[in-house]
C-alpha cells in the first residue's frame, strides 16, 4: 500500500511525504509487515515568534579570534560581557524524518501471538539554541558558528574581525539525530475453564542506538542519560505488562510498567 500526505503552513511552507508499507500472509498463523515513510515538523509560533530578549554573557568571556592570547589581547576582547539576543527565529526550517520499519507476527494458535517490529528513524534540522559558552568556546568554534556571532567593522585587529557587536542564542535548525530500535508484542490466553478468560501481555520497546549530533558534528550517545533541563530521560527499555481476567461475573484488570536504570549528569 502507497499513500501520501501534503501539508502545507505558511510560514514553514510545504512538502509532501509518501509512506509505504506492506502486509503479506504466506501461512495462516505467519505475517510479515514492513513500511517506509518520510515526516515533517513545522516549527511551533513560540519557536518562530518568542519575542527578542537582550542579556549578556557570563563575566570574563574571551572572543577566541580577537584574543587568542589572553596576556596580550585588549581587554575588551580578552574579558567582558559580550551582547546576546535569545528569542524565536522567523528564519527556522522543518524538522524532517526518514523512517522504516520491518516485522513478523506469529501465532501458532489462537491462544498465542508473538510480534516483533524493527524501526528506524534519522531526524535532521532539529530546533535546538547553542550556548555562548559553545559559540565562544574555542577559535575552531568561533569560526564553525560565525553565523552566530554579529561583529562591528573592522578596527585593525590582527584577526581582520571587528569586535563582537552581540551573540545571537535564538532558536535555531542545528542538529541530526539517529534512533533505532524493537517493538515486541507477545499476547498468552491460557485455557482457565469454561466461561473463564484470562489474558496476559508483554509490550515492549527496546532501543538499540539512540544518538544525537554534538556541536563538533560527531555522534553522542543519548540512551539512559538525561536530555537535559525539563527534558527527563532516554531509557533504553520501557516494559508494559497488562493482564485481564474475567472469571464468570466478576473481572480483574491489572498492569505493571517497567523502565531500565538510568544516569543521572550533575
Amino acid at each position: 500500500a502507497a499513500r501520501v500526505r501534503y501539508e502545507s503552513y505558511q510560514v514553514a511552507g510545504s512538502t509532501p511525504n509518501p509512506k509505504t508499507s506492506f502486509r503479506w500472509t504466506p501461512t495462516p498463523e505467519l505475517l510479515l509487515r514492513g513500511s517506509y515513510g518520510t515526516g515533517f515538523r513545522a516549527p511551533s509560533l513560540t519557536d518562530l515568534y518568542t519575542p527578542q530578549q537582550s542579556s549578556v554573557t557570563a563575566n570574563g568571556s574571551r572572543d577566541p579570534l580577537r584574543c587568542p592570547n589572553v596576556q596580550t589581547g585588549a581587554p575588551g576582547d580578552c574579558n567582558n560581557q559580550f551582547p546576546t539576543t535569545t528569542g524565536g527565529n522567523p528564519a527556522l526550517m522543518p524538522e524532517k524524518s526518514k523512517s522504516g520499519t520491518v516485522g513478523i507476527v506469529f501465532e501458532p494458535t489462537r491462544r498465542l501471538s508473538l510480534g516483533f517490529d524493527a524501526f528506524w528513524i534519522t531526524i535532521r534540522d532539529q530546533l535546538g539554541v547553542l550556548p555562548a559558552t559553545t559559540i565562544l568556546g574555542n577559535a575552531a568554534n568561533a569560526v564553525t558558528f560565525s553565523n552566530f556571532i554579529v561583529r562591528g567593522a573592522p578596527d585593525g585587529n590582527v584577526s581582520g574581525l571587528g569586535p563582537i557587536v552581540s551573540v545571537l542564542q535564538n532558536t535555531a535548525n542545528l542538529f541530526k539525530a539517529k534512533v533505532s530500535g524493537y517493538d515486541l508484542d507477545v499476547i498468552y490466553r491460557p485455557d482457565i475453564g469454561a466461561g473463564q478468560n484470562l489474558t496476559m501481555r508483554l509490550h515492549g520497546t527496546e532501543i538499540w542506538q539512540s544518538i544525537r549530533q554534538n556541536f563538533a558534528g560527531s555522534y553522542g550517545n543519548n540512551l539512559d542519560t538525561t536530555r537535559g533541563a525539563g527534558l527527563g530521560v532516554s531509557p533504553r527499555c520501557r516494559h508494559v505488562v497488562p493482564m485481564n481476567s474475567d472469571l464468570g461475573p466478576c473481572g480483574c484488570p491489572g498492569r505493571r510498567h517497567m523502565h531500565d536504570s538510568h544516569h543521572q549528569d550533575t
